[in-house]
């Protein structure tokens, strides 16, 4: 059995500009609990506790 479409994504287009999904996104991808400060911080914190 395949799962697989042949269909291409579509392109996204944005109608409006809305600065409140912006803000929500900012707080996820870097505020101070983030996913992103997370592999970070952990990145850092091997590196340093290797030597």
């Amino acid at each position: 059995m395949e799962f697989q479409s042949k269909k291409l994504y579509p392109i996204p287009r944005v109608q409006t500009k809305n600065s409140e999904y912006t803000k929500l996104l900012l707080q996820d991808y870097a505020g101070e609990t983030s996913e992103d400060s997370a592999i970070h911080l952990y990145t850092f914190q091997s590196l340093i506790l290797e030597n």
